[in-house]
């Protein structure tokens, strides 16, 4: 049996708004984040399927993120995993010294310093 698109939509979007919680998010992030892949889809003529596709694809983008949170935070966080999260989301391998500059400013910058520098 089939699961029609509606049901799974709501679903995702129960989903979407839990990874917002979890990854320190506004609430909505997620689901705007979808309907904005959504428009971009159909904006550059893309079928519906696809267009289908890159709604859902944006909902499941962060649903795993907080899998290993707890190891996250413990190893890379200095106990904060949102702000492991948040920071690297954005890090560029390529501009090095642009990413350790956003870790710098970023990872876990309420912990004592020692656990600090430690993240870092």
């Amino acid at each position: 049996m089939h699961d029609p698109p509606g049901r799974l939509a709501a679903v995702l979007g129960a989903l979407a708004s839990t990874a917002d919680l979890a990854n320190g998010f506004p609430l909505g992030k997620v689901l705007r984040t979808a309907i904005l892949s959504a428009g971009l889809a159909r904006h550059a003529g893309l079928d519906q399927a696809i267009t289908a596709d890159a709604y859902f694809l944006a909902q499941l983008r962060y649903l795993g993120c907080t899998g290993f949170a707890h190891e996250e935070a413990h190893h890379y966080g200095a106990g904060d995993d949102v702000s492991v999260r948040n920071t690297m989301v954005l890090a560029d391998a390529a501009a090095k010294g642009e990413t350790l500059g956003r870790i710098v400013r970023g990872i876990a910058p309420g912990a004592p310093l020692i656990p600090r520098t430690g993240a870092i």
